[in-house]
């Protein structure tokens, strides 16, 4: 019989693992994954004391494999860097991402840390490879960024009147700042109403932060300095002390 015959039987067996590749690869990787799982520890043991007593022969091995074969990785990379911007995809890793640290809370600090450390490490690097990729497409780019502020507004209303506030304040060279706690001290404070005497409109509904004295008149950015009104009082009281729309009122 020919499978007496070592040579034949291992020449035998050879052929058949081939075919079973070719034919059934889907049975292959489902194997291959039971494997992987049940000797999870094992295997992981020998990959790291494999790595250890071979780590120059795998780096000589690393080295020659991306010289003779950069062209095919560069082809791989690119695909995989558009799969990873997809915004389904960029979606889905967001969504992980927060569900696994609401999952495990103590992991986060460390993770933050590692995140701040290395952005000032890698600071200039990384502006510049931002700007590169917004010089190749800026429309793509310009298009993202109002589509991501409109999302910004849309989930938080009250910190981008913040912002927006702040930022416009720094431009007149204002003193002072002030956070969405103290905004939501002064909507409790007014009791949710426009600030204007007379008018009692829900500021629920909406709101803007307004400068009680001026900043173009010398006022101040500091909590005390504001008030919330309405957007009908805040547009006609513009840069005066006082709302002219319900004036006579007070």
């Amino acid at each position: 019989m020919p499978f007496k015959d070592p040579d034949k039987r291992r020449a035998y067996h050879r052929e058949a693992n081939r075919r079973f590749r070719l034919n059934s690869p889907e049975k292959l990787r489902a194997a291959k994954h039971r494997h992987y799982l049940k000797n999870h520890a094992a295997i992981l043991a020998y990959s790291r004391e494999y790595s250890k007593k071979h780590r120059k022969e795998l780096a000589v091995k690393a080295r020659e494999y991306h010289r003779t074969h950069r062209s095919d990785l560069l082809a791989k990379m690119r695909i995989r860097r558009e799969k990873i911007k997809s915004p389904e995809r960029m979606a889905a890793n967001a969504a992980a991402v927060r569900a696994y640290y609401l999952a495990h809370p103590e992991k986060r600090p460390a993770r933050l840390d590692y995140s701040r450390r290395y952005y000032r490490q890698h600071q200039k690097t990384m502006y510049a490879q931002s700007r590169a990729r917004i010089a190749q497409k800026p429309d793509e780019h310009r298009a993202y960024m109002r589509a991501y502020a409109r999302e910004r507004y849309r989930r938080n209303p009250e910190s981008h009147k913040l912002i927006a506030s702040a930022q416009s304040a720094r431009r007149r060279g204002a003193e002072g700042h002030f956070g969405i706690k103290d905004i939501r001290a002064l909507l409790v404070i007014q009791y949710a109403l426009c600030a204007c005497v007379g008018c009692g409109f829900d500021l629920s509904v909406a709101y803007h932060i307004d400068h009680i004295q001026p900043i173009s008149r010398g006022g101040s950015n500091w909590p005390s300095n504001l008030q919330l009104l309405c957007p009908r009082c805040n547009h006609a009281k513009h840069a005066k002390a006082l709302c002219p729309v319900h004036q006579n009122s007070t």
